[in-house]
């Protein structure tokens, strides 16, 4: 530790360290030492070793106490704790320097016109991977500010999912226990559950209530191109198979096979927190019938395609290939089904529509506050070639949603546009990431490359000035907001990797000729199937080399 002025530090200890663990401390000459006792009568015995020695301390076995050191500039202060033996302090700069050179090389980083935009998204979730002594997991959590409990910080449905895909990017096993962390709490009927693994007013320990968007098919085979592990995918598939079918037992009450949103509850509340964009107007207007909103969902309906899509891509590489056909043929249905009755005509765009209020199998009217959840079409393959024209002139219009910081999530000329407040405005990396997903598959290589450019300028203008992550951003000024340390804002720059790269179907890196990308890029450790590579992109020419002696653990 340093400082830039003198001062001192009080370090408090506190007698419940951890939730199951109970400790007392004892002052010795080098620092402290502690008894910590569990709830099942295991001791554990631990020391603190601290240089120079603190200037005052106040434990001598007390159950909580405190010592203050006094920081000087251009001094540090150091302080080393274990369970066994510890190293002596002068030895500890040439141990953490060994370290640090071991993971050097083989961190994932980039350089050029981009900045290092892998470092950030690997920093961001070496962050936020925690122990629980509760599940007894180190998983990734979405950010150490929403609980004040270890113990108890939150599994969220879809953003676990997104964890897993970008802590992959550099770590591969804890990226696949942060799944199994999420998955330990998938109720008996499939259900992945809105959040797991808290405690708040809410929902207690669990929202068995509603789900979120499904979106870990898509997360799961984007996590089997970068590590390689037919295995681990293996395990999750029937689980993934599971969740998906789920829907279709709660979400589809108007038999007409699109989806509604729902809540156990039957509280409008709670089926919009379901939706994960938690206060939208874009549901407005909808009433709930019994426990799901009363109106097809566009973004459900065309998220639930989209993990059919990768549920057989998934099923294809498993060699299971009948489930492979019948989960396209899903697709194939709910495009359908969604192009048939979502589709409007007038606005050029898909909508949420409203069933009839006198004949639940008869659609009624649209729902017209315009979002990117309009869009999401795109990403099941929905659109016709005139219908695709047709959203992407509404989407790259400058007074709709094409501008400078991109891509909100209400229409510049909403009513509650200027409010930017969460999900009024705002933009938010995971609607960006699932927008390219369908716009890599309709929209034009120049345009591709703006989107990314600016998804990639948002998170690293923020991430260059302040080392923030945010968990949304305002679509005005472009800076982070709500909390500043959230995984899923490095979803930005994973945009910017996916739009310089693709993984072919040998699951190695080649080049995607599908985005006019004209900045210099270069990467190292890149992984890819298991592989790790050097990536470049110089003038528009893409090369790349295996790095060698590269093992993942």
């Amino acid at each position: 530790m340093t400082s830039n002025k003198e001062t001192v530090l009080d370090a408090n200890f506190l007698r419940k360290t951890w939730t199951h663990f109970n400790s007392i401390f004892n002052s010795v000459s080098d620092g402290i030492e502690a008894t910590s006792i569990s709830g099942n009568g295991k001791f554990y015995k631990w020391k603190i070793i601290i240089v120079p020695k603190p200037i005052s301390k106040t434990i001598n076995y007390l159950p909580e106490g405190v010592f203050s050191v006094k920081l000087i500039p251009n001094n540090y202060v150091r302080m080393v704790a274990g369970f066994s033996d510890l190293p002596a302090i002068t030895d500890v700069d040439k141990i953490i320097d060994q370290r640090k050179q071991a993971y050097l090389q083989y961190k994932t980083k980039a350089s050029g016109d981009w900045g290092d935009f892998l470092s950030a998204i690997t920093d961001n979730m070496n962050n936020t991977r925690v122990y629980s002594t509760l599940d007894k997991r180190i998983s990734h959590v979405v950010s150490r500010a929403w609980s004040k409990d270890a113990d108890y910080l939150p599994y969220f449905g879809w953003d676990s999912f997104f964890n897993g895909l970008l802590a992959a990017t550099e770590d591969p096993d804890q990226a696949w226990e942060s799944l199994r962390a999420v998955f330990t709490y998938q109720t008996p009927e499939g259900m992945i559950a809105n959040t797991s693994h808290w405690l708040n007013s809410r929902s207690g320990f669990i929202s068995i209530e509603h789900s979120q968007p499904p979106v870990g098919a898509l997360c799961v085979w984007k996590m089997y191109e970068i590590t390689g592990d037919k295995e681990r995918m293996a395990e999750f598939y029937p689980k993934l198979v599971k969740w998906h079918n789920w829907w279709h037992t709660t979400s589809d009450q108007n038999n007409n096979y699109l989806l509604e949103w729902y809540s156990s509850t039957g509280i409008f509340q709670q089926a919009r927190f379901a939706t994960g964009w938690d206060d939208t107007p874009h549901f407005l207007g909808a009433d709930m019938k019994g426990t799901v909103m009363g109106a097809d969902a566009v973004d459900l309906s065309a998220l639930w395609a989209m993990d059919a899509e990768y549920l057989s891509k998934i099923a294809t590489a498993l060699g299971k290939s009948d489930q492979a056909n019948n989960f396209k043929k899903e697709q194939e249905k709910m495009n359908a089904q969604i192009n048939k009755i979502l589709w409007n005509e007038e606005l050029g765009v898909y909508c949420t529509r409203l069933w009839d209020s006198i004949d639940n199998n008869k659609p009624g009217k649209f729902l017209t506050r315009i979002t990117p959840a309009n869009f999401y079409p795109m990403i099941s393959g929905a659109p016709s070639k005139e219908q695709a024209q047709k959203l992407l002139k509404v989407l790259y219009d400058p007074n709709l949603f094409w501008g400078k910081w991109i891509i909100p999530t209400l229409a510049y000329n909403d009513p509650d546009y200027p409010k930017q407040n969460y999900w009024k405005g705002k933009v938010w990396a995971p609607t960006n990431y699932l927008m390219w997903q369908g716009m890599r598959k309709y929209c034009d290589a120049e345009h591709l490359a703006y989107f990314t450019r600016q998804s990639v300028d948002l998170f690293m203008t923020n991430w260059n000035t302040s080392r923030t992550c945010g968990e949304n951003f305002n679509s005005i000024t472009g800076l982070a907001s709500s909390d500043n340390f959230y995984t899923w804002g490095a979803l930005l720059p994973r945009i910017g990797l996916e739009a310089v790269m693709l993984v072919d179907e040998n699951l190695k890196p080649i080049p995607n000729k599908g985005v006019a990308i004209t900045e210099n890029i270069q990467m190292q450790n890149v992984l890819v199937g298991g592989k790790k590579y050097s990536i470049s992109l110089i003038k528009g020419q893409f090369s790349t080399s295996e790095v060698k002696n590269y093992k993942q653990k």
